[in-house]
């Protein structure tokens, strides 16, 4: 149940439990932020009101700027879960891939193969490398290629980045770089 600040003053038990959790909360954070702008902002604030609030704001601030990256990265780049669901992709991946968003929403489950391969999901040379980072729970840089939806064969660079939690993959993030042009000046 979430309490507002009026409930915390009512409340100084509840108050001294949420205090705990906040400063449990941000030593944890601590450790795990490469983000100097946290560190340097959490360490200003005087109250826990103003804490509560500098961090609720800094993880509205830090998810615009995540979902501004992807959506504006330069070359393609997919989000997919162990069962191989697409959860987010750039305009790029749809450019490359022929696939709009919509599409690939009413695909059934596992949906990297049948967008990446869609003759022959069972193929996908992305797919295959993905699973090779995944089982080592590494990151990996190869070449592939991948079939876009008009049957095109198009060579691509992939950068494969598995998030890893409590010794499991989570979710794995992918970009694909077209080498096309380059392949054409070889």
């Amino acid at each position: 149940m979430f309490f507002g600040k009026k409930d915390l003053k009512k409340n100084p038990k509840t108050n001294e439990k949420l205090s705990e959790k906040i400063d449990n909360c941000i030593e944890e954070l601590k450790d795990k932020i490469v983000d100097e702008t946290f560190l340097d902002g959490i360490e200003r604030c005087q109250s826990k009101d103003e804490k509560m609030d500098f961090i609720t704001k800094y993880l509205s601030d830090i998810t615009y700027e995540f979902n501004f990256f992807i959506k504006h990265f330069p070359v393609a780049m997919f989000v997919i879960d162990p069962k191989r669901k697409l959860l987010a992709m750039n305009e790029e991946f749809e450019h490359l891939t022929g696939f709009k968003k919509e599409e690939i929403k009413t695909l059934s489950i596992p949906q990297a193969p049948k967008v990446l391969w869609p003759k022959n999901p069972s193929e996908c040379k992305v797919c295959k490398l993905v699973g090779k980072f995944d089982k080592e729970m590494k990151s990996g840089i190869d070449v592939a290629e991948i079939v876009n939806k008009n049957g095109e064969v198009i060579p691509v660079y992939v950068y494969v980045e598995p998030i890893i939690k409590e010794g499991k993959v989570i979710k794995t993030y992918v970009s694909l770089r077209n080498l096309q042009a380059e392949r054409k000046k070889e």
